[in-house]
């Protein structure tokens, strides 16, 4: 209903009369636009994996040249070391604290993603958008078009009076046959029910102000369909206002079939004489809406629902859908303050009669209360809150400016890929996490031993060509089979926070290794020190393999192989040097307690990560 000096939107019909209206705004300034500019002001929340992994290269990026410079001055001016070696030793130092190819193994990562999704119609137009599904622990939904289908269904027939379902079904058959079915209610009912096409005496077509359709057949017969009070009118007695009532609490919406007394003569139906009947239509559910609610609430991902549609009618729907409890659980956001909706973000789980700037505000009290939230819509008014979310979903079926906002468009409609998403991002976040670590290995005693070496006396204890063999056996090639195999685990814990703590205890055990090798000052010292690298960069690995599948042992078998290989076999290849028996027995006898450190400490670990 409209008042003088109200807003005129799209969906705005005059049901009777004329109307004068004044022209405000158009082109940029339209109501459209104005929501479209508005969404590509709100600049979405960075990849937390893309900011972790850029904070460790500008970490690096400021230590690196300082101790280089540092350490080849050291190096070249007080002890004296030639060129040769100053050099050499300075650039391995540099080098090895360069996680150089982690950054390509997580885009080649994620990229393997983006086309294993796009395989199932899922077209992902951001590429850490993966990560950021993968870490939603609040999924917001909307009614139409996600969990229903827009369509709607026969849902039931009630027939009264003595009529029987029969009967009424042959009323409606006749009745549809003599009306136009193309209004979606109808047409749901014309689905179940086979019209018997016919030419009527007289047509009322519904309206908006009337509510109803009403029809006198050839053999004089009339008929009416509409909502009940409007067309029962005085035959809406308690008996079937109770019936009534009860259908549109659990969400249903409810039409009434009666025959009226006399043939239609004026624009107005005749009274209504008998009631044959209620007719209940429902909100197609999507087919497998239930089977991805229930995934989501098996991985401890909060649903919540935001529609325009009444709350009692979308929380009947839902709770049908499977979100158990939905119905108890509702509210109507227009008759709350905006300080009222931040605290019933919680509180609810449907949020019904939302307008678009609210639905924004929804989203951003979620954020403030410490969830990620990823967001579903299908229309241009959905847009502020998607990109306001921390993941925007849009449907191929909607607006070109939703989907343009959105990082994920589910290509064939299908609410039930999202469950692929999310495992698609769980392998890729944990296995790049997993993988990092051995990357960091490398970092933390290049950075360690750099620091230490520019103290103590001794050469800096790697070459670059032995931190070549090091890095390629027990970081390169393992970490590019692990970031592709499978992993549903759920994402745990801050990227960062973990991959260092799991790298640390490696990077400490070769960085004493490495440095008593050093000072000791024997020529073979670099060959120690490369060795126990390798060693523990390959107990390393085994860590993070463990518990064994058949992939990861074979990988972890191949790299001891090729790493022993390398060492015998092509020694002066990478400048490594014979080991005397008691030299070989020391290493060995070093390694064991090293081995213990790691296993337990990488233990220790995943118990307080955990």
């Amino acid at each position: 209903h409209k008042n003088p000096g109200d807003w005129l939107y799209s969906g705005s019909f005059i049901t009777s009369g004329n109307c004068e209206c004044q022209l405000v705004y158009v082109g940029d300034d339209s109501y459209i636009n104005r929501l479209s500019a508005s969404a590509k002001k709100i600049t979405r929340p960075k990849s937390a994996l893309m900011t972790d992994l850029q904070k460790i290269v500008r970490i690096v990026s400021i230590m690196l040249i300082p101790i280089g410079i540092a350490l080849f001055c050291k190096q070249y001016f007080l002890r004296g070391a030639a060129l040769s070696e100053a050099i050499p030793s300075s650039v391995a130092a540099m080098i090895g604290m360069i996680p150089e190819g982690l950054i390509l193994l997580s885009s080649v990562a994620l990229a393997a993603g983006v086309v294993k999704l796009g395989r199932r119609k899922a077209l992902v137009q951001e590429l850490y958008g993966i990560e950021t599904l993968a870490r939603a622990d609040m999924l917001c939904l909307d009614k139409t078009g996600t969990i229903t289908t827009g369509s709607m269904i026969l849902k039931n027939l009630i027939p009264l009076n003595g009529y029987s379902e029969d009967q009424m079904r042959d009323v409606l058959a006749r009745f549809l046959g003599v009306v136009d079915t193309t209004s979606p209610t109808l047409a749901a009912i014309a689905r179940e029910i086979l019209p018997v096409p016919d030419e009527p005496l007289k047509l009322i077509p519904f309206s908006s102000a009337r509510k109803y359709t009403c029809a006198t057949l050839k053999d004089g017969k009339t008929l009416i369909v509409g909502a009940p009070s409007f067309a029962l009118r005085s035959l809406y007695t308690e008996n079937v206002k109770d019936i009534a009532e009860a259908e549109a609490k659990r969400g249903f919406r409810v039409l009434a079939v009666a025959e009226c007394s006399g043939a239609i003569e004026t624009d107005q139906a005749p009274p209504a004489s008998e009631v044959i009947g209620l007719i209940v239509i429902s909100d197609e559910i999507r087919k497998e809406a239930p089977a991805c609610l229930d995934y989501f609430r098996r991985q401890g991902v909060i649903i919540k629902i935001i529609s325009g549609d009444d709350p009692v009618t979308v929380g009947a729907i839902a709770e049908e859908a499977g979100l158990v409890g939905a119905s108890r659980n509702a509210v109507d956001v227009s008759l709350l303050t905006d300080d009222e909706i931040d605290e019933s973000v919680d509180k609810y789980v449907i949020f019904g009669r939302v307008t678009p700037d609210r639905k924004q505000k929804i989203v951003t009290a979620l954020k403030k209360a410490g969830h990620n939230v990823a967001m579903t819509g299908d229309g241009v008014n959905d847009i502020p809150a998607m990109k306001c979310a921390d993941c925007s979903i849009a449907m191929a079926s909607g607006s070109d400016a939703a989907r343009h906002a959105a990082q994920f468009v589910l290509l064939d409609n299908n609410f039930a890929c999202l469950p692929d998403i999310v495992a698609e991002g769980r392998r890729v976040i944990n296995n790049i996490g997993r993988t990092a670590s051995l990357f960091l290995v490398k970092t933390i005693y290049s950075f360690l031993l750099g620091v230490i070496m520019i103290f103590l006396p001794g050469l800096y204890p790697f070459q670059p060509i032995q931190l070549t063999l090091v890095s390629a056996l027990t970081i390169g090639l393992p970490s590019f089979f692990l970031a592709l195999e499978p992993n549903s685990e759920r994402v745990r814990g801050k990227f960062l926070k973990t991959v260092l703590l799991r790298a640390l205890p490696g990077g400490i055990c070769v960085t004493v290794c490495a440095a008593i090798a050093a000072i000791r000052g024997e020529s073979t010292g670099s060959t120690v020190a490369t060795i126990s690298a390798g060693i523990i960069g390959l107990l390393m690995l085994a860590s993070i393999s463990f518990p064994f599948s058949k992939l990861r042992a074979a990988v972890l078998a191949a790299m001891t192989v090729l790493f022993f290989t390398g060492v015998i076999f092509f020694g002066k290849i990478f400048y490594l040097e014979a080991l005397s028996p008691s030299q070989i027995l020391m290493l060995a006898l070093t390694i064991i307690p090293v081995a213990a450190v790691i296993f337990v400490s990488r233990y220790l670990i995943n118990r307080y990560l955990s």
